[in-house]
């Protein structure tokens, strides 16, 4: 690990440890009408295409998720990334906190159209339970909700898809009052060393050291969900936490 950074420089113990490696390769994504794309393709047998699979991308809502304009598409299969508790709009609108926050969350779940919604944790639910099938009650509407493990879904043409995800974090000091998942660089190396490879999509909360997580701190994402990445090498790897690095990118991997 490199010296610790933080934005708030005169408290060393809320410095956030910065690591001291390379910075990958990425290419950005440009999105198309206001919306980022990313296509992956899996070969069946002898190479023939085995169809197409939507997958809707959301993170950080904040409790502002009946705001969204989503597809009326039951096929498409919806992914959050966490951070979906209440919050403070920049208009100083707020949203319901704490459990009140998590029943609405879970009664807008229960209103989308789609099949599949797959849910992880973030560092604001600090309401939801930590033990992952208390968590699951609570998110009753959650087709699945994943803490270090791992869904199968149904996709086209009778094959499967794989979508593994995590909400763990690195820590960080005293003055971040949000910080559930946060946890120790032991039990991340033990829980990212635990991706499976060759899933298809992956979710955790926050991003991969590197991959659009650049602070006023500099590159705070986790670099044990990197070395996992390009282990494990899923198609897709959806994450937030960092909200001015919104958008998609495309690492590659040696």
């Amino acid at each position: 690990m490199g010296l610790p950074a933080s934005k708030f420089s005169c408290l060393p113990c809320c410095a956030q440890p910065i690591a001291d490696r390379d910075i990958p390769h990425c290419e950005k994504v440009a999105p198309e009408k206001g919306v980022f794309a990313v296509q992956a393709f899996v070969a069946g047998p002898k190479g023939q295409d085995l169809g197409r699979v939507r997958f809707i991308c959301v993170s950080d809502t904040h409790g502002f998720h009946r705001k969204l304009q989503l597809p009326n598409d039951p096929d498409i299969i919806f992914l959050h990334c966490g951070d979906f508790s209440g919050g403070r709009s920049k208009g100083g609108d707020q949203a319901p906190p704490g459990l009140k926050g998590l029943q609405d969350f879970n009664d807008w779940l229960g209103t989308l159209p789609y099949k599949h919604r797959i849910i992880i944790g973030g560092n604001h639910e600090l309401a939801l339970p930590d033990e992952p099938k208390a968590a699951s009650k609570v998110l009753s509407n959650a087709t699945e909700y994943l803490h270090a493990s791992q869904a199968t879904i149904p996709g086209p043409n009778g094959t499967f898809l794989s979508v593994w995800g995590a909400p763990h974090r690195p820590k960080r000091g005293c003055c971040y009052k949000k910080n559930k998942f946060e946890v120790s660089v032991e039990e991340r190396v033990s829980v990212y060393g635990a991706m499976p490879e060759g899933v298809h999509v992956v979710m955790t909360h926050g991003p991969p050291f590197g991959v659009r997580d650049e602070e006023r701190a500099g590159h705070i994402g986790d670099e044990h969900m990197l070395d996992a990445d390009c282990r494990a090498q899923p198609l897709v790897h959806c994450f937030g936490h960092v909200h001015p690095q919104r958008g998609a990118s495309r690492l590659r991997h040696q």
